[in-house]
């Protein structure tokens, strides 16, 4: 860990009393209130002082200690023209507003959101996401959960980028995927594994760049070696940023029709036939994961939609919850069918 300007800090770093825990890649940790951030450095203020820190020396920060942090509430409604907006309140009093796309990303802002977790609901009250912001913008621990409040995905953000180690859980609990972010971009492992806990993939990134898949190193040039921001598996795999979505299926004579919808309004239709290829979309569907269910509650279908297309693998399951077949797509195309374990 490099530090500017700073002597005998960490003798005096355990008595201090601040909500947020500042965790290097070294091990060492710092407790203090982050004040500034620039593209090189954090300003921290300490009981001892302010000092500065190299910024891709910290792993991440965690504010989950701070016990004093002021509550937001966030509310998601339909927008118009495939948008959504996300409403902050405050002590009962609206503070903020924005407008996203149906890819997350924030289109108008109005107002301030202000120091505190933000935290939002699922209809029926359970907690669907938490995530500490500081001077405007998300720093710090990130959390989502499934509709039963099994975790989902846990992640730190550090001036409104991705910062550290992401994980995403499978509904059961087992790790799915782990991803280490620096600044926005991928840097380190990213990590895909089995139910069972075995290792199913491992990629390494290099400041956004994709530098080896398992033990081959990717060609430089080569599309998969250009940079990038999140990779898709990690897109795909997070919550759904905008909105909640529901499905609706119907059995046809040739296939199956699915229905999609988000918070109530009707966003796109798909149409499957018996082999599973797409004989028909309308509409646009967000990205992320996107489950139907059987009557009795246990998954009926998984699917992953990227860019607007299935990508990845999508699971069919028989009501006893058992997986029946895996077809994995390429933009909507299938490329390969797996059979049942």
């Amino acid at each position: 860990m490099r530090l500017i300007y700073l002597t005998s800090f960490f003798v005096f770093a355990a008595g201090i009393c601040h909500g947020e825990n500042f965790i290097f890649k070294d091990g060492n940790q710092i407790a203090g209130t982050l004040k500034s951030v620039t593209a090189q450095t954090l300003e921290i203020k300490t009981s001892s002082g302010i000092i500065k820190v190299n910024r891709n020396d910290v792993a991440l920060i965690d504010f989950s200690k701070d016990t004093a942090a002021r509550k937001i509430i966030c509310k998601t409604t339909p927008a118009g023209s495939g948008t959504v907006q996300k409403t902050y309140y405050a002590d009962g009093k609206k503070m903020a507003s924005e407008t996203l796309d149906n890819r997350g990303n924030v289109v108008s802002r109005t107002g301030k959101i202000p120091d505190g977790v933000v935290e939002e609901y699922y209809s029926d009250k359970q907690l669907k996401s938490e995530k500490f912001f500081r001077r405007g913008k998300a720093n710090g621990l990130f959390k989502a959960y499934y509709t039963d409040g099994r975790l989902h995905t846990q992640a730190y953000y550090l001036d409104n980028n991705l910062h550290g180690l992401v994980k995403i859980y499978g509904e059961s609990g087992y790790l799915l995927l782990e991803q280490n972010f620096k600044a926005g971009v991928p840097d380190g492992f990213q990590r895909e594994y089995d139910e069972d806990g075995s290792l199913k993939s491992e990629l390494f990134y290099r400041e956004g760049r994709l530098a080896s898949q398992g033990s081959k190193p990717v060609p430089p040039g080569t599309a998969a070696a250009q940079p990038g921001a999140v990779p898709d598996i990690v897109k795909a795999q997070l919550p759904l940023a905008v909105a909640e979505i529901s499905i609706k299926t119907k059995r046809l004579a040739r296939g199956t029709r699915h229905t999609f919808y988000r918070n109530g309004k009707h966003i796109g239709t798909q149409v499957l036939d018996k082999n599973y290829n797409v004989t028909r979309r309308s509409g646009k569907i967000p990205d992320g994961i996107i489950r139907t269910y059987f009557k009795n509650g246990l998954p009926e279908i998984e699917m992953v939609f990227l860019n607007d297309k299935l990508n990845g693998p999508t699971k069919f399951y028989d009501e006893s919850g058992k997986l029946k077949s895996e077809v994995i797509y390429k933009d909507n195309k299938v490329i390969n069918r797996k059979p049942a374990p």
